[in-house]
Protein backbone atom coordinates (compact mmCIF):
# COMPACT_ATOMS: atom_id res chain seq x y z
CA UNK A 1 0.00 0.00 0.00
CA UNK A 2 1.42 3.35 -1.06
CA UNK A 3 0.97 6.20 1.39
CA UNK A 4 1.54 9.80 0.41
CA UNK A 5 2.13 12.49 2.98
CA UNK A 6 2.10 16.18 2.26
CA UNK A 7 3.51 18.92 4.38
CA UNK A 8 1.50 22.03 5.07
CA UNK A 9 4.61 24.19 5.24
CA UNK A 10 8.39 24.06 5.12
CA UNK A 11 8.37 24.29 8.91
CA UNK A 12 6.71 20.87 9.06
CA UNK A 13 9.82 19.40 7.42
CA UNK A 14 12.08 20.58 10.22
CA UNK A 15 12.69 18.70 13.42
CA UNK A 16 13.22 20.90 16.42
CA UNK A 17 11.68 23.78 18.23
CA UNK A 18 13.45 27.07 18.72
CA UNK A 19 11.54 27.80 21.92
CA UNK A 20 12.38 24.36 23.30
CA UNK A 21 16.08 24.81 22.50
CA UNK A 22 16.15 28.20 24.22
CA UNK A 23 14.21 26.79 27.17
CA UNK A 24 16.67 23.92 27.63
CA UNK A 25 19.60 26.30 27.29
CA UNK A 26 18.16 28.74 29.83
CA UNK A 27 17.27 25.90 32.18
CA UNK A 28 20.88 24.70 32.11
CA UNK A 29 22.32 28.20 32.63
CA UNK A 30 20.03 28.83 35.61
CA UNK A 31 20.91 25.46 37.17
CA UNK A 32 23.97 23.90 35.46
CA UNK A 33 23.30 20.27 36.32
CA UNK A 34 24.16 17.16 34.35
CA UNK A 35 20.47 16.36 33.77
CA UNK A 36 19.74 19.79 32.35
CA UNK A 37 22.79 19.65 30.10
CA UNK A 38 21.65 16.26 28.81
CA UNK A 39 18.25 17.79 28.00
CA UNK A 40 19.98 20.38 25.81
CA UNK A 41 22.31 17.86 24.18
CA UNK A 42 19.45 15.45 23.48
CA UNK A 43 17.08 17.97 21.93
CA UNK A 44 16.45 16.61 18.45
CA UNK A 45 17.05 19.11 15.66
CA UNK A 46 17.22 19.31 11.93
CA UNK A 47 17.92 22.01 9.40
CA UNK A 48 18.56 25.50 10.69
CA UNK A 49 17.73 24.46 14.23
CA UNK A 50 20.88 22.32 14.31
CA UNK A 51 23.00 25.47 13.91
CA UNK A 52 21.16 27.09 16.79
CA UNK A 53 21.55 23.98 18.91
CA UNK A 54 25.32 23.75 18.42
CA UNK A 55 25.68 27.48 19.18
CA UNK A 56 23.73 27.00 22.42
CA UNK A 57 25.88 23.96 23.23
CA UNK A 58 29.01 26.04 22.60
CA UNK A 59 27.68 28.78 24.85
CA UNK A 60 26.98 26.25 27.61
CA UNK A 61 30.45 24.76 27.19
CA UNK A 62 32.10 28.17 27.38
CA UNK A 63 30.43 28.83 30.71
CA UNK A 64 30.40 25.34 32.28
CA UNK A 65 33.11 23.08 30.79
CA UNK A 66 33.25 20.81 33.86
CA UNK A 67 29.66 19.69 33.25
CA UNK A 68 30.69 18.63 29.75
CA UNK A 69 33.66 16.74 31.11
CA UNK A 70 31.28 14.72 33.32
CA UNK A 71 28.95 14.04 30.39
CA UNK A 72 31.80 12.81 28.18
CA UNK A 73 32.70 10.19 30.78
CA UNK A 74 29.28 8.57 30.39
CA UNK A 75 27.44 9.42 27.18
CA UNK A 76 23.85 8.20 27.10
CA UNK A 77 22.80 8.85 23.52
CA UNK A 78 23.85 9.41 19.94
CA UNK A 79 22.69 13.04 20.22
CA UNK A 80 25.07 13.63 23.13
CA UNK A 81 27.92 12.05 21.21
CA UNK A 82 27.19 14.09 18.09
CA UNK A 83 27.01 17.38 20.00
CA UNK A 84 30.36 16.70 21.71
CA UNK A 85 31.96 15.70 18.40
CA UNK A 86 30.69 18.87 16.69
CA UNK A 87 31.99 20.99 19.54
CA UNK A 88 35.36 19.25 19.42
CA UNK A 89 35.65 19.54 15.62
CA UNK A 90 34.35 23.08 15.16
CA UNK A 91 35.58 24.91 18.23
CA UNK A 92 34.63 28.58 17.97
CA UNK A 93 33.10 27.94 14.54
CA UNK A 94 30.01 26.62 16.35
CA UNK A 95 29.09 30.32 16.59
CA UNK A 96 29.33 30.96 12.84
CA UNK A 97 25.62 31.81 12.49
CA UNK A 98 25.09 33.03 16.06
CA UNK A 99 28.22 35.05 16.95
CA UNK A 100 26.38 36.92 19.71
CA UNK A 101 26.01 33.63 21.63
CA UNK A 102 29.79 33.23 22.03
CA UNK A 103 30.93 33.82 25.62
CA UNK A 104 34.03 35.99 26.00
CA UNK A 105 35.70 33.10 27.82
CA UNK A 106 35.04 30.49 25.11
CA UNK A 107 38.43 30.54 23.36
CA UNK A 108 40.33 30.27 26.64
CA UNK A 109 38.05 27.55 28.01
CA UNK A 110 38.25 25.59 24.74
CA UNK A 111 42.07 25.74 24.73
CA UNK A 112 42.30 24.70 28.36
CA UNK A 113 39.94 21.74 27.88
CA UNK A 114 42.73 19.37 26.88
CA UNK A 115 40.46 16.43 27.77
CA UNK A 116 38.12 17.49 24.95
CA UNK A 117 40.90 17.52 22.37
CA UNK A 118 42.11 14.05 23.29
CA UNK A 119 38.81 12.15 23.53
CA UNK A 120 38.12 9.57 20.91
CA UNK A 121 34.46 8.71 20.60
CA UNK A 122 33.60 5.45 18.91
CA UNK A 123 30.92 5.85 16.23
CA UNK A 124 29.13 2.82 17.66
CA UNK A 125 29.57 3.85 21.32
CA UNK A 126 25.97 4.80 21.91
CA UNK A 127 24.24 2.97 19.06
CA UNK A 128 22.68 0.40 21.33
CA UNK A 129 21.61 2.94 23.90
CA UNK A 130 18.31 4.74 23.93
CA UNK A 131 18.20 7.26 21.11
Amino acid sequence: MLMIFTLTSCEDALVGDEKLLYAHSQSFHSNPSEDRLRELLNTRTDGAFSYLKIALVGEAFGKHPEQFKNIVKNLHSKQEQNAILKLKELGADVFEYYPDRKPDSFDTVFKQATWLHTIKLDQNQSQSQNL
